[in-house]
């Protein structure tokens, strides 16, 4: 098999014979990995409403929201859809007093929200997948509204 010269077959040295099997092994393993990846996000792709909420926003922030307003994942740079519809609630921050009493305390120049989005998802076992980049109830980023950007968690995904 290996000759007086170091060539397996006569044909190739045994180093080149290495690196090529090297070589071959990291193709398949990069392969394998890449496919892997693309299989998780296999569901059907729907038309999705998607629930963000935020505990307490700067309300001159919020009166800028406009319906129809682009809905961007600023961590991740991904175009996620539009805005839908919006609820404004009190925004209430939870301290403790002297006594050592939990007590909330209304801040009235914010507000909490309920935003809701129209976007089109491919949907799976753990979630939704919008430009390769999975989402879920619960995921927290921020988020830009048109020109604002607000601190959000997922909260309900509708199909």
């Amino acid at each position: 098999m290996i000759d007086k010269n170091g060539k397996v077959f006569g044909k190739i040295n045994l180093i080149d014979l290495l690196i090529i099997i090297v070589i071959i092994v990291a193709a398949a393993f990069l392969g394998w990995r890449l496919l892997a990846n693309n299989s998780s996000s296999t569901g059907s792709v729907q038309d999705i409403t998607i629930g963000f909420y935020s505990t307490d926003s700067p309300n001159s922030v919020i009166e800028q929201f406009e319906v129809g307003a682009q809905l961007l994942d600023d961590t991740e740079n991904n175009v996620l859809g539009t805005a839908l519809s919006w609820e404004t609630g009190e925004a209430y921050e939870y301290t403790t007093d002297t006594l050592g009493e939990t007590i909330a305390l209304h801040d009235p120049t914010c507000s909490s929200f309920m935003l809701y989005g129209q976007l089109t998802a491919t949907v799976d076992d753990n979630g939704i997948v919008i430009n390769g980049v999975r989402y879920a109830i619960g995921h927290t980023m921020v988020l830009y509204v048109g020109d604002c950007k607000v601190w959000v968690r997922i909260e309900s995904i509708e199909y």
